[in-house]
């Protein structure tokens, strides 16, 4: 009888409650740590080519904290050709942090930080969880994508700028 009691007074939650917005404390102190770090120049070098960025008059997305208006392109005029392409890469290469993409799973050729995270892998004791320095070096999976960033517009009645950018945004 308690038992049923007890599981009586448990308050039930609806679905709205569920999906209420979250504290975005966190968040603003990440964007608000990116952006003084990309001032600073400690980022390092970006995965893209910035010459042939400026040559064709692409800028490098970079969301920024609260509402993103963007438009995707397509790659191409084929029906048949995806609006996103994948690719691997290696974030926090070498002193300054650069961005590569991985040569290994991109073109099958060598890439010296898979080579040495597969080396380790092997070396380290069966039936232990990897480390952190192991985890660091494996690439991350990219989605390449092409777009307007519509924020200005729409947010803030801005004249539309219709220049296309380039985002390398989380495949998940």
């Amino acid at each position: 009888m308690a038992l049923k009691k007890s599981l009586g007074n448990k308050k039930k939650t609806s679905l709205r409650d569920k999906f209420k917005k979250k504290d975005t404390t966190i968040l603003e102190k990440m964007y608000n740590e990116r952006e003084e770090k990309s001032k600073a120049g400690v980022g390092g070098k970006s995965c893209f080519n910035q010459e042939m960025l400026e040559k064709f008059n692409v800028k490098e997305f970079r969301p920024h904290l609260g509402d993103n208006y963007i438009e995707i392109l397509p790659a191409s005029y084929d029906a048949n050709t995806p609006y996103v392409f994948e690719c691997a890469i290696h974030y926090s290469v070498g002193v300054s942090k650069d961005q590569f993409i991985c040569l290994q799973r991109y073109s099958g050729k060598k890439c010296f930080r898979c080579d040495e995270q597969q080396k380790m892998y092997r070396e380290h004791p069966k039936g232990t969880k990897p480390t952190d320095e192991i985890k660091a070096l494996y690439p991350t999976d990219r989605a390449i994508w092409i777009m307007w960033d519509r924020t200005a517009e729409i947010a803030e009645n801005e004249d539309p700028e219709y220049q296309i950018s380039i985002w390398a945004a989380a495949k998940t």
